[in-house]
């Protein structure tokens, strides 16, 4: 069998959602279009979770956080709107995660 990787959408209802899940998936669709580099810098230590009508986006500090939410915020839109097929998921960015 080949390579070929089928096109997946994610439900993002509540009774069926995975933060972790999306948001691993999200990161693989950007790992592809930054350079390595790039990505470690800004994706590694990040994490998400699903609030609402919202995906938050939690960084390591407050630079990352605004590096992310002023550079990535269309690449990361772009990402998700493939993954999900919803484009009217919002982002947020905050600083720090704990669980």
């Amino acid at each position: 069998m080949g390579e070929q990787r089928s096109h997946r959408v994610k439900s993002l209802d509540q009774s069926n959602l995975h933060s972790s899940d999306i948001w691993a998936d999200v990161l693989e669709e950007i790992k592809k279009q930054l350079s390595f580099p790039s990505f470690n810098t800004w994706f590694k230590n990040t994490s998400a979770k699903y609030e609402g009508d919202s995906l938050i986006i939690y960084s390591p500090n407050n630079f990352s956080k605004e590096w992310l939410s002023t550079r990535y915020t269309s690449l990361i839109t772009e990402a998700l709107n493939k993954l999900t097929g919803d484009s009217k998921i919002q982002l947020k960015f905050q600083t720090d995660f704990n669980g």
